[in-house]
């Protein structure tokens, strides 16, 4: 089980390198629950969540950090088709330098022949403003479901 996590986290973070937003969002349970620091955003389709990371990753590279990868940590036995992974990520700048890392926890439910991602709880942002970053994709989300009236 390690390694097919470690695999899927592999290649969610290759998509959301190369800004392939529709292939990432595909790795998602709806609603998608994403915590920073205590503060939720819920991401109820797929739109939603493509629209948030465009505008992650575009503040990501505004501040320099052009690449991340990541390494899984720690990982939960499955419980009633649920289970944690614990990963750390770095990030790289233009040069290949690392920028700055963060940890996130990622909340999986287990669908038999795959397991897609719930949750995800970023514990230690790699930027410092992330806050301010999180209020505006929650603001964008909740104005995007606005609209899907």
């Amino acid at each position: 089980m390690y390694s097919a996590v470690q695999a899927t986290l592999h290649a969610m973070i290759a998509h959301l390198n190369a800004d392939r937003w529709a292939e990432l969002v595909k790795t998602y349970d709806y609603p998608f629950v994403l915590n920073v620091r205590g503060r939720m955003m819920v991401l109820h389709s797929p739109d939603d969540a493509m629209e948030a990371w465009q505008i992650f990753r575009g503040s990501m590279t505004a501040k320099g950090h052009m690449s991340s990868t990541v390494r899984l940590t720690a990982l939960e036995l499955p419980r009633a088709g649920r289970f944690r992974a614990w990963a750390e990520l770095t990030h790289t700048d233009a040069a290949g330098e690392i920028s700055g890392q963060s940890k996130i926890i990622y909340y999986f439910r287990d669908h038999g022949d795959h397991h897609r991602l719930e949750m995800q709880s970023v514990i230690a942002p790699v930027l410092p403003r992330f806050q301010a970053l999180a209020q505006s994709i929650r603001k964008a989300s909740s104005g995007a479901a606005a609209g899907h009236h």
